[in-house]
Parts: C-alpha cells; structure tokens; sequence
C-alpha cells in the first residue's frame, strides 16, 4: 500500500468534496488534485528533476500539504523547516541537505502554481494523474525516505529525524483510527506542517479521511480564537490540537471566553506532560480534551486518552492512557519507556565534530526497540508521561522533575509560564532557580514579591523540590509548536 495513490482515490471519488479552507478560499478534491499534478511535473522536469530532496520554508500553506505526497509518489524526500527559522539559517539548511528550497512568499515560480478554483476539472485529467502517480509510485519503504525533520526538541542537539513512507502510512491510520475523523470532521490546523504533528497527526489523517482540513498560517491566540468563533456552521471547528503550554495562554486570555467549548467534538493536547493544574484551570468549561502521547521517531500518534472531571492524576500529570495496539511497549529499570511496531524504524542524521557527511544511526536496536527517552508510570491501569529523561535534576543528592514544578508555578494568577534549572551555589553545590514568564497585564513586576511566590509553590513541593531563587524572564524561548526550548535560558 502506498500513501501518495490512497489520497489520488480520495480526491478523485469525490473531487467536488470541501478539503481546504486556506486564505478565505474553499479547495475541493479537484483543486487539490491540479495542483498536485502541477507540482509533479515541475518536480519532474529538466530543471528539477535531479533533487532528491525537497524542502519548504515559511508560514503554513497547502504546498506543505500536497509536497508530502508527491515527494511519496516520485520517490523522493520532504524535508519542511521551521518556519521560527531566519531564512538564511532555512537556505544554508537546504543547501546542507542539497535540497531544492521553495519559499512560496518570495518565489513566484512556485508560488503560481497555486491558483484560485478556476472552473470544474475534467474527469479525464483526474484518471491520467492517477495513472500517472501509480507509475511514478516508486519509492521504497525499506531503503529510502519519505519524510525528514529538522529537530533539536527541547536538548538544543540538533538532528534530522528520516522516516520511510511505510512509517508515515502506519501513523496515519492510526491518526484517523484513534481521532475518529471522518468526513464529517472539520480538522482546524494551527500546528506547523514542518512538525511531525501537525502534518501526521492532523493535515495528512484528515485530508484522508475526507475532513475538511482548515489550515491557519498563524499560531496564535488570534488566530485560534477567530477560527474556535465562526459563525459559519460549516467553517466551525469540530477537533483541533494544541500543546499544554498553548492551551495554558488560552486559559490566560480575555479573547478565549468567547469561545464555547461544547461545539468542538474533542481538543487534542499533545508534545508535553499535561498536569492537573493545567485542567484545573478549565473546570466549568465544557472543553473534551484527548491526551496525546508519541514521537517523531515513533509515531508521533503512540498512545491516546479521553479525560474529563473524574481521570485520576499521578505525580500531578494527567494519563496517557494505553499504546495502540499496534504497538508494544516496555519500560526500564529506571521508569524509560520503550516501543516497538510499524511506525518505529526512523533513522537520525547528524553532523558532528566538523564532519563534512551526516552520520546515519538508527533509532531502533537489533530487535526493534526505540527508546522514547521519556519516562513513564504505571497507575490504575493507565499509563502516565511524567517528564523527559535527560530533564531530570540532581539537587543536593535528590532527584528533581523540572515539568511538576513548573506546572506550580504555571498554576499561579499571572504566570504565563516558568523553566527551572539547576545552578551552581558556593554552598550548597547546586540550587534550583524558577524563571518565571509574567503576563503585565495581570501582575506588576514591580509589586511582586518573589517570597510569596516560593511560599506559595511550598504548599505543593517538598522542600528539595522549592526552588531558592525566582527570576523573571521577558520571554520563554519555544519551538514552532510551543515547545520550550529549555536550553536557550
């Protein structure tokens, strides 16, 4: 089974269907499907036709969408960056990669390709496209790559994350599976299609299964709340996903109260533990949250759980509920969780001490494993994402979980959000400083009194776990997707 020839017989059984709402435009399967034909005959011709890769840089755009699949169909390999990226830093990745770079704000050669819905499209141009793809449908699941993202998480070592179709393909029925998306679905998309969730777990899952996909080009408040408030029924949201740490903006924001929760089918939170504070900070809202658990390396859609009033809580995060099926799954003596199953044979490309070719090392072991790097328990038969491995403090001979004591204070009115690390002290070897993100428009600098803060965090902290020192922060650096990038403080 091949990715690019399901979404071809999608398309093409219904070309008059809804699938993009993108720029204020409505596309249909037609739309998609003339556009994908145009892409793969300039990726095919004289001038282009020797790049093997392929990359994307910029807001979000259906280019992000339709290149996936016709990277799939021809044989070669997507590589999207991040559009938080200068473009310098965007062009000097691709030219590492030697991949052909569309910038589709700059690049009108590109850019024209994407026209408005122009009139019905012939059947006949429909069938010599899918006729086209199936003999151009060449890739190979077991040797080369269908999708490559440029990574660094949350450890500052960046890398690239290669995934064969056969991986992406598995994620996605497992996406559509586990979400129940159906064509009756209207996906909102605020997620950037150059991370492996916002294009595998909602873009490419529900543009398969018939959804109307509605893509945003801004990850922002505004942009969240204009979609989550449209009057037009069939412009309104049913699912979207978010990250905890956007969710917690939106708990903080005037704007969000105009939204009514109970027209949405569910919100995915996905990428970081979701502790109980934060789902405190919604209660007497009608808001369904389905917790979300994976990697790029594995997945990202591995485990998956509806939560509401009476989920317990563990350690103070919320559950992760069981792995797919799919999938099996183990844990080390040290609480690690490792996987095993169709989506979980990626392959990681790194540069390293001046090297001038990318080392290539599997993410699997000799039988399989991907070690997630993440830490799981066990509690009432659920499963539960407690924190990152290498996150894990020694303070004073104590183990130390930076994420449940961030969710304190990220608790407190006017946090908007908080890091905490380990510092060297004279006296007591190593002390933990909270850097706290204050929103202005709820508490003055000036008039807070760091000794309060730390009282009150003592309430829900043993002593090694209080940090000693606060700080404010003007901002907590953050990937694409919301991410915080702990190592830029």
């Amino acid at each position: 089974m091949k990715l690019a020839p399901l979404f071809i017989k999608s398309w093409s059984q219904n070309p008059d269907r809804a699938c993009l709402y993108w720029g204020g435009q409505i596309y249909t399967g037609s739309d998609l499907l003339q556009t994908l034909h145009r892409l793969m005959g300039k990726m095919v011709s004289r001038d282009f036709s020797r790049y093997q890769f392929w990359s994307f840089w910029g807001s979000n755009h259906p280019f992000g969408l339709l290149m996936p699949i016709a990277c799939a169909a021809l044989g070669r390999t997507w590589a999207p960056l991040s559009p938080l990226l200068r473009r310098e830093a965007a062009i000097n990745c691709a030219d590492e990669m030697k991949a052909y770079l569309i910038d589709v704000d700059t690049d009108e050669n590109w850019s024209s390709l994407w026209t408005r819905p122009g009139g019905p499209h012939q059947v006949e141009d429909v069938q010599a496209l899918a006729t086209a793809i199936s003999n151009l449908c060449v890739h190979d699941a077991e040797t080369g790559f269908a999708l490559c993202f440029q990574t660094s998480g949350s450890s500052g070592t960046p890398k690239q994350v290669l995934l064969p179709e056969s991986h992406i393909l598995a994620n996605v029925m497992t996406a559509i599976e586990e979400q129940r998306l159906t064509s009756n679905d209207r996906v909102l998309l605020l997620l950037s299609l150059s991370h492996s969730g916002g294009l595998c777990i909602q873009a490419l899952p529900g543009l398969l299964s018939g959804a109307l996909l509605i893509l945003q080009s801004g990850f922002s408040i505004q942009s969240c709340v204009d979609a989550l408030t449209n009057e037009s029924r069939e412009l309104m949201p049913t699912t979207t996903l978010l990250v905890p740490s956007f969710l917690r903006a939106l708990s903080l924001s005037e704007r969000a109260k105009q939204i009514d929760w109970s027209k949405l089918r569910y919100v995915g939170i996905g990428s970081a533990p979701l502790s109980r504070h934060m789902l405190e900070a919604f209660q007497g809202v009608p808001i369904r949250l389905l917790n979300i658990y994976g990697l790029t390396e594995a997945g990202p859609f591995l485990a998956s759980c509806k939560l509401d009033d009476k989920t317990p809580a563990f350690m103070d995060v919320m559950p992760i509920g069981h792995v797919h099926k799919k999938f099996e799954w183990k844990q080390s003596e040290a609480g690690e969780l490792f996987v095993r199953g169709p989506a979980a044979r990626a392959i990681y490309s790194r540069r390293s001490n001046g090297a001038n070719a990318p080392e290539l090392t599997a993410t699997f072991d000799a039988d399989g494993w991907v070690a997630t790097g993440d830490a799981v328990r066990s509690f009432n038969g659920l499963l539960y994402f407690t924190h990152r491995m290498d996150e894990t403090l020694n303070v004073g001979g104590m183990k130390v979980t930076p994420s449940r004591i961030e969710a304190v204070f990220e608790s407190m009115p006017g946090v908007r959000s908080c890091v905490v690390k380990a510092r060297k002290h004279a006296v007591f070897g190593s002390i933990l400083v909270a850097m706290l993100e204050i929103d202005q428009s709820i508490l003055d600098i000036a008039l807070i009194k760091k000794r309060e803060l730390v009282r009150e965090a003592k309430k829900y902290l043993s002593s090694y776990e209080t940090p000693r020192e606060i700080e404010f922060v003007e901002c907590v650096p953050r990937s694409a997707i919301g991410k915080k990038l702990r190592h830029h403080l």
